[in-house]
């Protein structure tokens, strides 16, 4: 998670409205800090995939919440991928393609909340729920943060909620965390 959020950290991405020649400069100016950002988040995101994996092997999770996980990370890493596919093209010099790549990125995030955030936290929810105490309220929380991503997945369709999304990640970065310890010290 740390790398995830160092990737945000390093890399908060341009303002919308930039004109062309804004993000060129913006792109030029940033060069390091989109690239090395765009690495961290998919780096971060891989990470998380492989814990929630590794948790839901070690908790015995049926085959159906596996194969949902599997489904959900697999959008989150396609959304991580995108997002740091339009970072590179911001970075590359060329106007046509930094101005596409700053018009999808909005797009791209709007996949997390719609389908890759609501998947993995239903599913790491539902295996947790058959556990044992702490993971059971981990499996309540991951329920509960999986809708309120979806309804913010569906209200995002319809305007723009990112701001709120983001606020909510920083909640999802404790469930992660609090996750992390639950299971380092509790074991299989």
């Amino acid at each position: 998670m740390t790398l995830l959020i160092a990737g945000f950290a390093i890399n908060p991405g341009p303002a919308a409205a930039d004109s062309t020649s804004q993000l060129l400069a913006y792109g030029h100016t940033h060069h390091a800090s989109l690239l090395v950002g765009g690495w961290l988040q998919v780096t971060g995101t891989t990470v998380i995939c492989l814990f929630a994996l590794a948790t839901a092997t070690l908790a015995g999770f049926d085959r159906l919440s596996i194969s949902v996980l599997i489904v959900g990370l697999t959008a989150l890493l396609a959304v991580s991928l995108s997002e740091m596919a339009c970072y590179v093209g911001l970075a590359s010099g060329h106007g046509e393609t930094a101005r596409v790549a700053a018009d999808l990125i909005p797009g791209v995030q709007r996949g997390y909340s719609i389908v890759a955030a609501p998947l993995v936290f239903a599913a790491l929810g539902t295996g947790l729920l058959r556990c044992a105490a702490p993971r059971r309220a981990l499996g309540i929380t991951a329920l509960g943060l999986g809708a309120v991503f979806w309804t913010l997945g569906f209200i995002g369709v319809l305007t723009t909620v990112q701001g709120v999304v983001d606020f909510f990640a920083g909640f999802q970065a404790l469930w992660w965390l609090t996750a992390a310890l639950v299971v380092g010290i509790k074991g299989p």
